[in-house]
């Protein structure tokens, strides 16, 4: 579904980047409304024009800055404090009095939407996020091209939607659908019916997938629905449990039957305990309006029944009109819950808090921007709400987000999670190149390079993404190497050199090299050399291209030219082993007995844990071959 073109509205330049509009000192700032009011107090006695438009302003002003002066005593914030860092509580008889202030200023000034604003950050102290998002939408209303009070409102949102999602859940719709169903003799067309039992057609498992009504939030959600074709009840049998005593549910209209011209249908629910009559415990007639505009979710509570059983009776009647047609109708995402969180699920927070802060140019890719600011200045957990967020706002930027998180988790070395998210992001965008990239590092940081070559080998012929495919290719020759698979290195070291996408010339020289030792190993020695020689020419200081030529010439039977590349290295690095070690096996191996013992000595200085030093060292001393 497409999305729907968001409303054209007056914003300052800075709405480009817009979390350079959230200065929270507007919550501090009521002060300033003393010295406007006192300036314009001033004036008007001067003037003698204080009248019906003076006196409500300046009893606003004076309301407004009494509240903020109230609510500096009254909240507190947690330190660092970042742009979606939340208030305390310090004193909540300021905080109560702060209240009745912006109730008068608002009394006097309904239409200016400072005082709610304020109000909306005392009710988010105290957690009453309702109210809260009530205040801050009372603010957007009245300063629409104020893109602080969409951001305040989604924060209200997104309270609530941690509320719902952290709450302990009973999916019933499933079991809903599997219990017998009362329905008319009669057939209906849908797709549910089976041969020679009509009322079949009246109930279902299905899924629909359908944007919240009401809300302006075109995004699309997709959830599992007992369909239930009016007239139709189902009754469920269970009990009732004590730490989840509500009943969350969605009402919706299948997709398929948005132009069939239904007028709506009457949900209902009942409760039947073991002794006494059913009750009603929620009615709703949604109006075909509502059913083509999407999900229209809402809750009732079962708290007076909790720990009982009781037998839970869901219905369908079609419209006051009576008429059924096109009601293809069914509850959605059916579940038990808290009474907080089935209360807040109401609210359909996700898709608001999505609404208010598109309205305020809060897309997914500045949230994004955020977490990559985040990320790269190692404050990891912000970067990950960042990311999470994003999703929330876009879900199409699952394959970035997951891409992301797995750099932070990365970055961590918490292998395990990288590599769930890399790995969940090659499924959702298997066409990018990056996501396999680093999958494949993921694995071959645990030392798993058959599988790490085959995430590679993917990426390969991805057509997107930053990194190139030669350096995929690359990485496919190393783990090669450390698989022992020379044959495969070696072509895939072609390969990357005959692509020619790196993205630095460095990873050429890399390539360069891993192919040099990759024809050592073949046998081809003569053509290792002088690939190594290039790789020299190109990082004069590349301390194992001198080495593993060095070894080149050696067997080429080029001793002293391999004897120059050892000692090279050996000037390179004089605190390191390996080019005395390579040095010491072929003197040793060529009877230069002293010289060997010599320089395994070095070795041993360096590294005495060297074990195969310390027994080639014992062997040269005992006159045995080496």
């Amino acid at each position: 579904m497409d999305e729907a073109p968001v409303e054209k509205r007056r914003l300052t330049t800075e709405r480009t980047r817009p979390f350079a509009v959230l200065d929270w000192q507007h919550l501090q700032g009521a002060g300033r409304w003393r010295y406007l009011a006192a300036a314009v107090l001033g004036l008007l006695v001067v003037g003698g024009l204080i009248g019906r438009v003076a006196v409500p302003w300046l009893l606003w002003a004076y309301n407004v800055e009494q509240a903020g002066q109230l609510m500096s005593q009254g909240l507190t914030w947690l330190e660092p404090r970042h742009a979606d860092t939340l208030p305390q509580v310090a004193d909540g008889e300021a905080l109560d009095q702060a209240l009745g202030h912006l109730g008068a200023a608002i009394r006097w000034r309904p239409d200016h939407s400072h005082a709610y604003r304020l109000a909306g950050w005392i009710y988010m102290a105290r957690w009453e996020w309702i109210k809260a998002a009530e205040a801050f939408e009372q603010a957007r209303r009245l300063a629409p091209a104020f893109p602080l009070a969409d951001w305040e409102a989604g924060l209200a949102y997104e309270q609530m939607v941690r509320v719902v999602t952290s709450a302990p859940v009973t999916s019933l719709t499933a079991l809903l659908a599997q219990t017998p169903v009362e329905a008319p003799d009669v057939p209906v067309e849908t797709p549910f019916c089976r041969s020679g039992r009509p009322q079949t057609c009246y109930t279902g498992l299905t899924t629909f997938r359908l944007p919240y009504a009401g809300t302006g939030d075109p995004t699309p959600e997709e959830h599992q629905v007992l369909f239930l074709h009016p007239p139709a009840k189902v009754r469920l049998a269970l009990r009732v449990p004590p730490d989840r005593p509500a009943v969350r549910f969605l009402l919706g209209l299948d997709p398929r039957a948005r132009e069939w011209g239904t007028d709506g249908a009457v949900f209902q629910l009942w409760v039947e305990p073991p002794a006494g009559e059913a009750r009603l415990l929620f009615e709703r007639h949604v109006t075909g309006e509502e059913a083509r505009a999407g999900w229209v979710p809402s809750w009732t509570d079962l708290t007076p029944w909790a720990g009982q059983q009781v037998t839970l009776v869901f219905g369908t009647a079609p419209g006051p009109a009576g008429d059924a047609t096109g009601d293809w109708y069914g509850w959605g995402d059916v579940a038990l819950t808290t009474p907080e969180a089935a209360r807040y699920a109401a609210f359909a927070p996700l898709a608001r808090q999505r609404r208010a802060w598109k309205d305020g140019g809060f897309d997914g890719n500045a949230l994004l921007v955020r977490g990559d600011e985040a990320r790269k200045a190692k404050r990891y957990d912000e970067a990950l709400r960042w990311y999470d967020r994003a999703l929330k706002m876009d879900p199409r930027a699952e394959g970035a987000v997951f891409y992301r998180r797995g750099l932070v988790f990365k970055a961590l070395e918490a292998w395990d999670r990288a590599e769930t998210a890399f790995r969940t992001g090659t499924q959702v965008w298997p066409t990018n190149r990056d996501l396999w990239y680093e999958l494949g590092r993921v694995l071959a940081q645990q030392k798993r390079d058959e599988e790490a070559v085959e995430a590679f080998r993917q990426g390969v012929d991805a057509p997107e993404g930053e990194v190139g495919a030669s350096t995929l290719l690359l990485e496919i020759c190393r783990a090669s190497q450390r698989l022992r698979a020379w044959e495969q290195s070696l072509a895939a070291c072609e390969e990357a050199l005959a692509r020619d996408q790196f993205e630095a010339e460095w990873q050429r020289t890399v390539t360069l090299y891993h192919h040099g030792v990759a024809l050592k190993q073949l046998g081809n020695l003569e053509q290792a050399q002088e690939v190594l020689a290039e790789v020299i020419r190109r990082s004069p200081k590349h301390y194992w291209a001198y080495i593993q030529r060095g070894d080149a010439l050696w067997r080429l039977g080029r001793q002293a030219e391999g004897e120059t590349m050892l000692r090279q290295a050996i000037e390179l690095r004089p605190n390191e082993k390996w080019a005395y070690r390579a040095l010491a096996w072929f003197y040793a191996r060529d009877g230069r007995r002293e010289e060997a013992v010599a320089l395994y000595r070095q070795v041993l200085e360096i590294d005495p844990n060297d074990k195969g030093a310390r027994e080639m060292l014992e062997k040269l001393l005992a006159g045995e071959e080496p």
